[in-house]
């Protein structure tokens, strides 16, 4: 006797489950809202590589340098974006950017063992490449860091070509 409800208890717990699991991600079409960082210079002084690590934050100052970053508003990111350009022209939307403004756009992913979440660059001109849909998977997890930071805003280059 006891057994077999137990059973059926479990198989009514499995299917309320996957079909709760199927409603979440039907409804879920976009991330949390992610709250979206520029630097508070509009034109950071440029520092050479072998100086620049010095204003990163540590494990002892976590918070160092903090001062150097503002937010600048929410916005939930579609689970459908495909490349990081699809991300770059909705926060050049927007932070009110024009189109041939370039973005560098950094995020903290999964914490790691120590607990520390490292800095990833935004990656992918194809859909399918780079680090697009792992980032928007993460974000859209209860426990991730939801921030966003955009940095090196310049114009892009007429001339550069692609090869």
């Amino acid at each position: 006797g006891v057994k077999k409800r137990t059973d059926v208890i479990l198989a009514t717990l499995q299917r309320v489950a996957s079909v709760l699991e199927k409603e979440q991600s039907s409804e879920n079409k976009s991330t949390l809202p992610v709250t979206v960082y520029v630097q508070t210079a509009a034109t950071p002084e440029f520092q050479a590589p072998h100086a620049a690590w010095q204003d990163a934050s540590t494990e002892d100052a976590p918070d160092k340098n903090w001062q150097a970053w503002k937010p600048v508003g929410e916005l939930s990111l579609p689970l459908n974006l495909a490349t990081a350009e699809d991300v770059a022209s909705l926060l050049r939307l927007m932070l009110k950017l024009p189109t041939e403004t370039w973005l560098s756009i950094y995020y903290c992913g999964p914490a790691r063992e120590g607990g520390l979440r490292p800095v990833t660059l935004l990656r992918g001109d194809r859909p399918g490449e780079g680090n697009t849909q792992a980032m928007l998977q993460y974000l859209s997890k209860p426990n991730a860091e939801l921030k966003l930071y955009v940095k090196n805003q310049r114009k892009r280059p007429s001339k550069l070509v692609r090869q």
